[in-house]
This record gives C-alpha cells, structure tokens and sequence, in this order.
C-alpha cells in the first residue's frame, strides 16, 4: 500500500502538477504554471507596496493606485486557472502574444528605445523558445526585429511621436523595481527550464550506465552460452562419430549374421521334423525373429522400408513368443491385453521391434528386484480415439526422476555397461514418431514400476 501524500506533494499536484503526457510537454506546462504563480505573487507583492506606501505616505501619495494593478492580476490569475483546465498550449500562445503585445506598446509610446520594451521583446523570445519551440523562438525574433524595424522607422520619419521623458528622467526606485521584475522573470524560466533538463539529463546517463551494465552482463551470459553451445556442438559431434562407428559397425554385423542365421534355422527345421521337440520350436520361432529383425535392420540400412496394412494382435504375440524365455528366466510373466481386430499401416518388423524393446526393459527391470513374489509385465493394446494406444508397465523399482529427463537421450542408459548400450529407447522413439507418427511417454514411481505409453495414428 504506497505511503500517504505529504502536504507539500499534495500542494503541488493541486497547483503545479502538469497534466500532459510526453515529457517535453510536462516540462513546458510545469514551468508554466510555476510562471504564472510567480507572476501572481510579483503582482499582489506590488498591490500590497503600493497599498502600503498609500497608507505611509498619505495625501502625500503621488504613485499608482493599488486598483490599477487589478486587471493584470485578474488577467494572470485566469490564465493560470486556464492553464489548469488542460488549455495550457492556447494559454502560452497567448501569454506570449500578449506580452508581444505590451512591448510593443511600450516601445510605441515612449521610444524605441526605451530598455523597458526591450526587455519585455527578450522575455518574449525566451519564454517561447523554452515554452513552446525552437521554432516558436525563431518565429518570435522574426517578429521582434520586424516590430523594431517599422518602430524606428516610424518614429525616426515623424510619423509617431513618442513620449520620451522615460528617457531623460533620472533613475528611480521605480526602474530597478522593473528591471528586477524583467530579470527575475528570465532568471526563473531558465532556471527551471536548465534544473529539468539537467534531470533528463541524470535520468538518461543512469538509463545509459543501466543499459551499459546490462550490455555488459549480456556479454557475459552470450560468451557463457557461446561455450555451453560449442561444448554442446563438440558432444554432438562426438555422438554422431559413435552413431556412425555404430552404423558401420551394425553394417558389417548384420552381413555377417544374415548366413549364419540361415543355416541355423535350416538345421533346426532338418531337428524339428525328426526331433519334435518344444525347445526346438521355440528356437525357430527366436531364429525366425531374428531373421526379420536383421532383413528390417538391413533395409533400414539401405532406406527401404515394407510398409503393408498388418495385423496388431499378431505382431505382439510373436513377440511375446519370441520373449517368454528370457521372461522364464527372470521369473517374469508376460501379460497380454490384446484387441484383435486392431490394425496398422506400417512396417510390421519396425512395430515389433518397439514392442520387443519395451518388453524386453520390462523383463531387465525386475533384475534390481531378484526376491519379488510376482514380476508381471503388462502388455495392453486397445483402440483410443482415431489413435492405437499400447501400454508397457512392470511392477519394478522404478526410474529416478533425473533418468526420466534423459532417458531416451542415445547412449543414455542406468544399465551397467555389459547389460546395455543406451540406444534401445532412442531409436524406439525415433522409430515410433518417423515411421508411424506416434509419440511415446513415460511414468515411473520409484519403488512401484514404470509404465511407457505409445499412441500411434490409425490408417
């Protein structure tokens, strides 16, 4: 709550606060009325001489009665009323013209000479320099020569005759009255006009120094940022070199294990028809995945892709298949909750390879969770909303909230270094959102499990 209004500050919003919103404006109207109020108290500080020196002197008093100086204060004080009820530009302009107005008059009637009047013509161009413009300041000397000139002219070719006993007359009290009137009206216009310049003045170099240590700062924090980016640029570049090492290394691993892998299924097909044993089933059925993973990896690897309308149900269950003996010897058990009659357009390899990896976390999860009476991996997939939305959840340990931000960054893995290499999640996301414009997210408990969702577009 802002502190109660002293009674100065509050004075001075009732009589001089301006109400005008540029700031040059403000400057001009304060001073203006600042003006006006001083030319109020001259005014009635004149009245209460003249009435005073009326009293002393008596019948002896030869000077102005106190009333003449009536109208000039009752000019004044409207003006500045005037000035208040937000007429101050016309209000200047007319202070202006009529003080134009009375030197000319003063110079007309007792001379062009008469220092009076020109001291009335310099106020003139002060006040409208300062009040209004540069321009008004130009205007007005314009105008002040063109009044000399046709003044002099006139009175120089006898066509005016001037009083001009002002002239002769001995100095008086009278004359250093005026002249103190006329000085102190400059004085105080430049004064006020110089006290608020030099605040802009303040307030611009505490602007400048503000902004001078802001660039500063600034500097700092881009020279900061410039080497956070180029440490950035050198780990991204260092990322890149393994992700091309690993790709010409998964190249040559691929073409190595594509005949090896043939000739094993073949001998296990040769094994099943005279042994028919369900360890050799099951052996075919991991060999044959296999197979398709590395055909899917190797025309990943030469940018082809077989895209088919496949059947979800289908793909998850070979997977499942291909999973439930490294779910046996982790004790695990997979469930499914599959719709049937879901389908997908994509490559069908790609899709299982995003379910096996996720399942396959699953199993790995329950490795930190040995003594666990029941490790259950959920596998759900159920038509949502225009989306096929696949769930993974395990009842494991959990993932610490600081993996969750990185943890399908490549390479990234909680994993020790011969259980994982930290790219099986990164290329499942990169996966999910380029070849089936999906998204995948993650929740994880610490101490209750994980649960991945994927959700991916249907055809």
């Amino acid at each position: 709550m802002p502190a109660p209004a002293t009674w100065p500050r509050k004075l001075y919003a009732w009589l001089i606060e301006p109400h005008a919103k540029d700031e040059d404006n403000r400057r001009r109207e304060s001073i203006f009325n600042i003006l006006l109020l001083g030319l109020l108290g001259l005014t009635l500080a004149a009245v209460f001489y003249q009435l005073g020196s009326k009293i002393i002197e008596g019948s002896t008093y030869a000077g102005l009665s106190p009333l003449s100086l009536s109208p000039v204060l009752l000019i004044v004080l409207a003006m500045y009323i005037a000035s208040r009820w937000h007429f101050h530009t016309s209000i200047v302009y007319l202070f202006v013209a009529l003080y134009l107005a009375l030197g000319t008059y003063a110079l007309y009637a007792y001379s062009y000479a008469l220092p009076e009047g020109i001291l009335t013509y310099v106020l003139v161009i002060i006040i409208a320099g300062i009040l209004i413009s540069n321009r008004a300041a130009i205007g007005a000397i314009i105008v002040v020569l063109g009044c000399l000139g046709v003044l002099s002219y006139l009175q120089t070719s006898g066509v005016t005759h001037p009083d001009l006993r002002n002239l002769t007359d001995p100095i008086h009290i009278g004359h250093v009255i005026i002249y103190f009137f006329f000085f102190g009206v400059i004085f105080l216009v430049s004064w006020l006009s110089n006290r608020d310049i030099e605040r802009s003045l303040d307030r611009a170099r505490s602007s400048e120094a503000a902004l001078r240590k802001e660039r500063n700062l600034l500097e700092v924090k881009v020279r900061e940022r410039t080497r956070e980016l180029e440490k950035a640029q050198v780990e991204k570049m260092q990322q890149l070199q393994r992700f091309a090492e690993f790709g010409r290394l998964s190249s040559t691993l691929l073409h190595d294990l594509a005949n090896p892998l043939t000739s094993v299924s073949i001998e296990l097909e040769q094994l099943a028809d005279s042994e028919h044993s369900q360890l050799v089933t099951e052996a075919r059925k991991g060999i044959s995945s296999m197979e398709r993973y590395v055909e899917a990896a190797r025309r990943q690897l030469r940018n082809q892709s077989e895209v088919k309308l496949f059947n979800v149900a289908d793909e998850v269950r070979r997977v499942e298949g291909f999973l439930e003996s490294k779910a046996r010897a982790m004790h695990a058990t997979i469930r499914m909750d599959v719709d049937d009659r879901l389908e997908l357009y994509g490559d069908s390899a790609r899709f299982s390879q995003i379910i096996a990896n996720l399942v396959a976390n699953a199993i790995d999860a329950y490795e930190d969770l040995p003594d666990a009476p029941e490790k259950p991996v959920i596998v759900t997939v159920k038509p949502a909303k225009g989306i096929v939305r696949v769930t993974v959840e395990d009842k494991a340990v959990g993932i610490e909230k600081k993996d969750l931000k990185r943890i399908f960054e490549a390479f990234y893995t909680t994993k020790a270094a011969d259980r994982g290499s930290g790219l099986g999640l990164s290329i499942t996301k990169r996966t999910i959102e380029e070849d089936f414009g999906g998204t995948i997210s993650v929740k994880s408990t610490k101490g209750e499990g994980t649960c991945f969702t994927v959700k991916l577009p249907k055809p």
